[in-house]
């Protein structure tokens, strides 16, 4: 009878985390659109993801020279490639 109990309790608490949890993730997801509505100038962008590594030298063409990297540079990109 105690373990009974004791996973009825466990039962009762993490579904009260559940509950919470989801309340939250509510409230966060209300409190973004709201402010969305009242801020002009705070974008929210469906579906659209930003560029992880921007380019801002604009377009190459397939006439263009490519740049050599350092041996640092590949050092490093080796590095975080893995």
């Amino acid at each position: 009878m105690p373990i009974l109990v004791m996973g009825m309790l466990a039962l009762i608490v993490f579904g009260l985390i559940g509950i919470m949890l989801l309340v939250a993730v509510i409230l966060e997801h209300s409190a973004v659109a709201r402010a969305a509505k009242t801020d002009p100038s705070h974008l929210v962008t469906s579906g659209a993801v930003p560029a992880l590594n921007p380019s801002f030298d604009g377009a190459r063409g397939e006439g263009a020279p490519t740049e050599n990297p350092s041996a640092k540079e590949k050092v490093h990109e080796h590095a975080c490639t893995g």
